[in-house]
């Protein structure tokens, strides 16, 4: 590993610096500068921020976007010895493998995520194989194995704001603050029959900020659904790409659902333009609980909204909360949980393209991704 650092260290290349991913900002509900109580606070920090006036990362900034780091493994490493190679990495920078803070499994109990915490660190690990079941590990075809680290100071996360939430068994309600405690917007989600997707029953102000941070992709409002007599959704007035209710988008959404009743796909056409179908949506289960969802968005829409992805997969743990969404050539992002809990305490969302790489023999590495680590305690 010292020979990683001393390779990693040895680039310096121009790069165009990208933009905050997030920002808890925008206009603030009128009369709302209120006390938060038992709220989480919000904190990020981005790898990528630190530039001068030419673009250009001083030392100090390579260094730390060093802390955004994947490996990818060629076939001639069997599975021992890239786990060796996750021990080794860890144990250098003060953590155990063996005794991860926390651990992430996808729905079919596949291995997604760990984290590591101390007073001084954060380490978030994704283990970026396809995900199958540890059973069939030994046997699956290697596509790609790669692992990424995040490395963050505790002490670089910075305050943008908070959330207040309140949770009856039934529906959960949400309100985003800003640092000076004004409110932003706030979220009241229920759920329906045969719909592994929220439903937002209230909402005032902007929603898509407070929904990403509530690792929340799919989300419907309550009052553009059609319910049939049983209370499962039929057909979707609205824009399935905008979790952004202030942009009025009609359009018209068929939902299909298998011989079990559960939703299984969702296409999206435009108001009164009946040959053109801009969004398709195919859901997966496994043993009856949500696992995998599959978008693909028409170009139309991309132009429209360039920010919400084109063509990507979102994939669910065993409680049907979203533990990775992958948005093909633009970024992912890793949502980590505390417990049971429904919503997530940490985001780590990065772009696809990194900043640099090499190879240290036959494992080659990159690093710099646009990254942000997103934190809610």
């Amino acid at each position: 590993m010292k020979t990683l650092n001393k390779t990693i260290k040895s680039f310096s290349i121009i790069i165009v610096a990208v933009k905050l991913l997030f920002a808890v900002t925008g206009c603030s509900l009128p009369n709302s500068a209120i006390p938060v109580n038992n709220a989480e606070t919000v904190y990020s920090f981005n790898f990528n921020r630190e530039y001068n006036e030419n673009y250009i990362y001083s030392e100090p900034a390579i260094e730390r976007l060093q802390n955004s780091i994947a490996f990818s493994f060629s076939d001639n490493h069997d599975y021992c010895q890239m786990n060796d190679f996750i021990k080794d990495f860890l144990y250098e920078r003060g953590f155990d493998v063996s005794s991860p803070t926390g651990v992430s499994h996808y729905a079919n109990g596949a291995l997604h995520a760990q984290y590591f915490e101390n007073d001084e660190k954060t380490v978030f690990l994704r283990y970026a194989f396809y995900p199958v079941a540890a059973e069939d590990r030994e046997v699956a075809e290697r596509t790609n194995d790669y692992v990424e680290f995040v490395i963050i100071n505790n002490s670089d996360l910075e305050k943008n704001g908070a959330i207040a939430s309140n949770y009856n068994g039934a529906e959960l309600s949400d309100i985003l603050y800003d640092v000076n405690n004004n409110k932003q917007s706030s979220i009241t989600y229920g759920h329906r029959n045969n719909l592994p997707f929220t439903v937002i029953t209230k909402h005032e102000g902007r929603t898509d900020q407070l929904l990403f941070l509530r690792g929340n992709k799919f989300v419907f409002f309550d009052e553009e659904t059609v319910l049939n007599d049983t209370g499962v959704i039929t057909a979707y007035s609205y824009c399935l790409m905008h979790n952004d209710y202030s942009i009025i988008e009609k359009h018209e959404n068929t939902f299909h659902y298998d011989p079990h009743g559960r939703l299984e796909r969702i296409e999206e056409q435009k108001m009164h333009d009946e040959n053109e179908v801009y969004a398709e949506i195919d859901i997966s289960y496994h043993n009856g609980v949500l696992s995998e969802v599959e978008f693909h968005f028409s170009f139309a829409n991309m132009v429209h909204d360039p920010g919400s992805g084109r063509v990507g997969t979102l994939y669910y743990d065993d409680r049907q909360r979203m533990v990775y969404s992958a948005v093909f050539s633009a970024q992912h992002d890793w949502f980590f949980y505390d417990g049971d809990a429904v919503t997530p305490w940490a985001i780590v969302s990065m772009s696809n393209i990194p900043y640099s790489g090499g190879y240290i023999g036959d494992i080659s590495f990159y690093y710099g991704r646009n990254t942000t680590v997103y934190v809610m305690r």
